[in-house]
């Protein structure tokens, strides 16, 4: 699973289970968040966090290898 860091910029991550690309956009919250995100087409996680700020991910395109998004 990816380590994510609040002071990362926005960009693209790569799910290193099945290889879905995301876009990655960070957001503010005024506490503490303490969630995770699983990839859309694997269902597997790919980021946990704990704190202010926080990633979401949006899918770039199709899940690889035909698969469906099943877990969006």
């Amino acid at each position: 699973m990816a380590q994510f860091q609040p002071n990362q910029p926005n960009g693209q991550h790569k799910c290193e289970h099945c290889g879905a690309i995301y876009d990655v956009r960070w957001h503010q919250a005024p506490m503490r968040d303490h969630d995770s995100a699983n990839c859309g087409c694997c269902g597997k996680a790919m980021a946990n966090w704990n704190a202010t700020r926080y990633p979401t991910f949006d899918l770039v395109g199709e899940c690889p290898d035909d698969k469906d998004v099943k877990f969006l």
